[in-house]
């Protein structure tokens, strides 16, 4: 997914040479059913990380840009998975909710909460590279 950008990062760079990049990895997709009606269908939150509904899993996406050279583009990966599925990066492990309520409730976009709660996972682990890169949380 992210090696699609490359481009635009690169003619980007050719413009300002000292812009800052911040990409941020991908999570779970869930397809076609959203994640609050495989809930309510199931009764169960682990359905929205069940592989069986999931269509998109973004676990190695990082290493796929590396590959890519991406590297020496300056810039900072944020993991969405390591932050919420864990150092072993396990589908299963992954937090599927707040305690006010669901990550997300379509296929693949932060809730309110979510987004809220991600947003302080993200500061406290990128809280150097952020600083470093003028961005103070």
């Amino acid at each position: 997914r992210g090696a699609r950008y490359l481009p635009m990062i690169d003619e980007m760079r050719k413009k300002n040479p000292d812009i800052q990049i911040i990409m941020m990895g991908g999570f779970i997709g869930v397809r076609p059913n959203y994640c609050s009606e495989l809930i309510n269908k199931l009764g169960d939150y682990g359905a929205c990380k069940d592989e069986k509904y999931v269509t998109y899993w973004g676990g190695d996406e990082e290493d796929f840009l590396m590959s890519k050279d991406f590297t020496k583009r300056n810039y900072l990966y944020v993991d969405k998975i390591s932050i919420l599925c864990g150092p072993g990066r396990s589908l299963k492990d992954c937090k599927m909710r707040t305690e006010e309520e669901l990550l997300f409730y379509d296929g693949d976009h932060f809730s309110l909460s979510g987004a809220h709660y991600f947003g302080k996972l993200l500061a406290d682990r990128y809280r150097e590279q952020l600083n470093s890169m003028g961005i103070y949380y």
